[in-house]
């Protein structure tokens, strides 16, 4: 049976056909300049010629065969083109599954010199400072810029993305394999320094929870909280001005939940709607019936548990639980472990004592 090709085998085949589609080149010493047409033979060679230094295989959920540093190469005006290169990263807990990015390098010759320039895959703003102090994106960073002392390399910020700029020139005379062997070099190195760019954000993301869990905060960002309760509510997340540091909303079990995180404190909360036709006076049974309850049954290490309507939403009854942090006495791994006996216990007891109530005053 016949089997398409690869995307790998695609990306050799086209830099192949590259190859021969350009003039030949001599490789003799001595040449102060490059046409476009030349250098497009030289960066094809160089791209296909660009390994890791280990062979990165391919789950077969990901295609299977090995990861080729050059996924393809767009040719733009004269004398410009755009190189993908794939970034990857192991996912979090595993050493087998990895994700795949291809992202742009931006090449120009300049007919005396070559240019490139990468964007690194972005890092998350309050982890920025920690990842480029991690170990492995600086000894990635630093192995490149050291490498050859004719380019240089310059880096910089762009956002939450580090850029890298290289640049090579002619001057005195090049062979065309000292251009080809410092493009192969910096597209090894954007991959690579790419890479660590993941890497750092995934290992630097790991370090600050462990802290956290460790500390007792006296505030909690809207980035450091999904830390701290050891969650992903990205999907979640909604704008509420009354949560300075993030509002959430979402469900388990059927059950509506809130987390509101004012920063010094964060409260966690069961929500309830009620039907318009449900009276005045029923509401304001349920609701003091419910404060009753929650005052006697607040949550392990709750500063306040109680009953009230939503702030923004008459229909909507919660049960909320306040945990403060002073910085003393609750720690990170006690507001997550909070965290988890609300969602997965409390709520549920929430949850049963409201339909009682509600049989109570509407029956």
């Amino acid at each position: 049976m016949n089997r398409p090709p690869s995307p790998q085998s695609r990306t050799l085949v086209s830099l192949a056909i590259l190859l021969l589609s350009l003039p030949s080149l001599s490789h003799a010493k001595g040449q102060a300049e490059y046409t476009h047409g030349e250098f497009g033979k030289i960066l094809a060679e160089a791209a296909h010629q660009a390994h890791y230094k280990k062979t990165v295989k391919l789950t077969a959920r990901t295609g299977g065969g090995e990861l080729e540093i050059v996924d393809h190469i767009e040719s733009l005006e004269s004398g410009s083109w755009r190189v993908w290169v794939s970034v990857y990263d192991y996912e979090r807990g595993s050493t087998q599954s990895i994700y795949i990015k291809t992202l742009p390098v931006l090449v120009r010759n300049q007919g005396n010199r070559f240019e490139a320039t990468f964007l690194t895959p972005a890092i998350p703003a309050f982890l920025f400072e920690r990842a480029l102090l991690n170990k492995y994106w600086r000894e990635a960073s630093e192995e490149y810029a050291k490498k050859r002392k004719d380019v240089r390399v310059e880096y910089g910020r762009e956002g939450d993305q580090v850029s890298i700029l290289t640049a090579y020139s002619y001057a005195g005379g090049v062979s065309s394999n000292d251009i080809r062997d410092r493009l192969e070099d910096m597209l090894v190195a954007s991959s690579w320094v790419g890479r660590m760019a993941f890497a750092a954000t995934r290992l630097e993301s790991m370090e600050l929870q462990k802290e956290l869990h460790k500390a007792a905060p006296g505030h909690l960002s809207q980035d450091e909280l999904p830390l701290v309760l050891a969650v992903g509510y990205s999907d979640f997340l909604e704008e509420n001005p009354d949560a300075a540091e993030g509002y959430w909303v979402f469900s388990v079990d059927g059950r509506s939940l809130r987390i509101v995180n004012h920063g010094d404190r964060v409260d966690f909360v069961y929500a309830c709607g009620f039907a318009d036709d449900v009276s005045f006076m029923a509401r304001a049974a349920i609701q003091l019936l419910m404060q009753e309850w929650a005052a006697k049954n607040p949550p392990k290490d709750a500063t306040v548990a109680e009953a009230l309507w939503s702030p923004r939403d008459n229909d909507m009854l919660w049960v909320r639980a306040t945990y403060t942090l002073d910085g003393k006495n609750m720690k990170g791994e006690t507001l997550r472990k909070a965290y988890a006996e609300f969602r997965d216990k409390y709520s549920a007891k929430v949850d049963e004592e409201v339909d009682k109530v509600l049989e109570k005053v509407l029956e």
